[in-house]
């Protein structure tokens, strides 16, 4: 077990964002119960332009993408994803995908 070195190094930052904000395939991609799963917890890469990328080309929505990009440049290194959290203003919401998803 690794311990860390104090308590401030203990802390971190982390976003609790609504699963309406990522595609249901961004969600089966980190849900690990998917597609029973009500929650996820994400950690944030270090931005890498190419990794990015990668995602977009393999499915992933371009604003999953920019989610993790922008919470790597506000120093949020999780992000903890529930059907549960109410919407935040400005981040895409994907309710006709998930509306889709519902009926297949």
């Amino acid at each position: 077990m690794t311990l860390h070195k104090d308590f401030k190094q203990a802390l971190t930052t982390v976003i609790e964002i609504n699963k309406l904000h990522i595609s249901p395939l961004d969600w089966a991609r980190v849900s690990p119960n998917y597609p029973y799963g009500k929650t996820a917890w994400v950690p944030v890469p270090k931005e890498d332009v190419d990794q990015l990328g990668e995602l977009v080309r393999e499915g992933s929505s371009f604003a999953y993408a920019s989610l993790l990009q922008s919470c790597d440049r506000n120093g949020i290194r999780w992000i903890h994803i529930s059907d549960e959290y109410p919407l935040i203003k400005g981040l895409k919401v994907f309710r006709d995908e998930w509306a889709e998803e519902s009926t297949n």
